[in-house]
């Protein structure tokens, strides 16, 4: 559903799983998931760049708000802050 902003598979499941499990560790989600740490990782760092994954100090990711964040998301890819994808799809 996601795919639509430019998210991938990954980081969609990711998203998803962090909304119903905040403060949660890149090896809970890989072994939750039952996807590989790396593929985690890279789900993660996309979604952190994005602002949809607020990562702590202690390394503890929590999903931002789906409202908000998914709305910034919007508004970036329609103005051409972020990749771009949804002014040329939409």
């Amino acid at each position: 559903m996601l795919d639509v902003l430019g998210l991938e598979p990954d980081d969609e499941r990711v998203y998803r799983a962090l909304l119903g499990r905040p403060n949660s560790t890149a090896m809970l989600l890989s072994d939750l998931l039952v996807v590989s740490q790396a593929d985690v990782d890279e789900a993660l760092s996309r979604l952190v760049g994005w602002g949809l994954v607020i990562r702590s100090a202690d390394e503890q990711l929590t999903a931002a708000p789906p409202a908000m964040a998914l709305g910034a998301l919007i508004s970036q890819r329609r103005d051409g802050t972020g990749c771009g994808w949804l002014s040329r799809h939409w």
